[in-house]
């Protein structure tokens, strides 16, 4: 599956409480989802899901939070179709119209978010898990769109999702099955999105114990490559290194290494958090860089050194 950057494909839709705008149908207020990239300016940003991981702003201060204010762009990976995306594309039928307009109510919000729309909206997303295998080509017709609805922070708070996509893909986790990790991966070969990556990171290790793994630590190389070119617009990367703390091992030293040199504070947590002490090395090398100082990841390597420490007296850790 080809990933093109396309900025045109990817405008950011925030929830906005009584100031969306709907078009008036037979149906009810529709909200008209637009494709995702560049961002809209509003009058009410709306704030991502915090990650484990501090957020890390360019400069000067690298431990400043972020927060994730447009959907995420389709990225440049190059074509990947795995066996187990071939076989879901086989199983999977065409959407049924019942699931179909499931998922198109869940984002077709009204322009008010009330308590018992908020229960509405909860009940219709319980509805399509419960469908499971069947209301997995709907789902996956949704994903393959690249648009989707931001809630805000007020809108998470009662629907406990920041986004419909995040939504879907925590239902692709509760049906579970081939079907479902067959649409997680084909999410994962076309997302860029460093929570999306995450998320479905997660979720697949979860149906399949490190089958998947290699996938997701590609997914995160390529993404973190185009942040590193600019091509992100400034999300903020901390899913990205989690994955690679998390499922990379010692083999994601090289990854964190060279990431430290633009974030250098989220490459030198990974490497202190990494299992069995397997990132200490490279911490200590970081602390020994003559040109530590000037590039800036001296004070990040230390501050590491310092908190593992305790847990590793043997090493003899200052």
């Amino acid at each position: 599956m080809s990933r093109t950057f396309d900025s045109k494909r990817s405008i950011r839709l925030p929830f906005l409480i009584g100031v969306v705008a709907v078009t008036v149908a037979t149906s009810g207020a529709l909200l008209r989802l637009f494709p995702r990239g560049a961002v809209v300016t509003t009058a009410v940003e709306s704030k991502s899901r915090p990650a484990k991981l501090k957020s890390e702003a360019p400069e000067p201060d690298a431990r400043k939070q972020q927060t994730l204010t447009e959907p995420h762009p389709p990225s440049e990976r190059p074509d990947v179709v795995t066996q187990a995306s071939a076989l879901g594309q086989a199983h999977l039928q065409q959407p049924s119209e019942p699931t179909r307009q499931l998922v198109n109510a869940l984002v077709q919000p009204d322009t008010a978010l009330t308590k018992e729309q908020a229960a509405q909206w909860k009940q219709r997303l319980q509805q399509l898990i419960r469908e499971g295998a069947a209301a997995l080509p709907a789902m996956r017709e949704f994903l393959a769109r690249n648009v989707d609805l931001d809630f805000g922070p007020d809108g998470s708070q009662m629907l406990g999702y920041s986004s419909v996509r995040a939504a879907m893909l925590d239902a692709l986790q509760q049906i579970g099955g081939p079907e479902a990790v067959s649409v997680m991966l084909q999410t994962l070969q076309t997302t860029s999105d460093p929570r999306e990556i995450a998320l479905l990171a997660q979720s697949l290790d979860r149906q399949a114990p490190e089958q998947y793994r290699p996938e997701a630590i590609n997914a995160t190389r390529e993404a973190l490559a185009m942040a590193a070119q600019g091509k992100l617009d400034g999300r903020d990367v901390g899913p990205l290194f989690e994955v690679l703390q998390n499922f990379g091992g010692a083999a994601a030293i090289p990854d964190l290494e060279q990431a430290s040199g633009q974030w250098k504070y989220y490459a030198a947590l990974s490497l202190a958090q990494l299992a069995d002490g397997a990132g200490i090395p490279a911490l200590i090398e970081m602390a020994r860089d003559p040109a530590g100082a000037a590039k800036g990841t001296l004070t990040a390597a230390l501050e590491m050194l310092a908190r593992v420490a305790p847990e590793y007296p043997r090493l003899g850790l200052p």
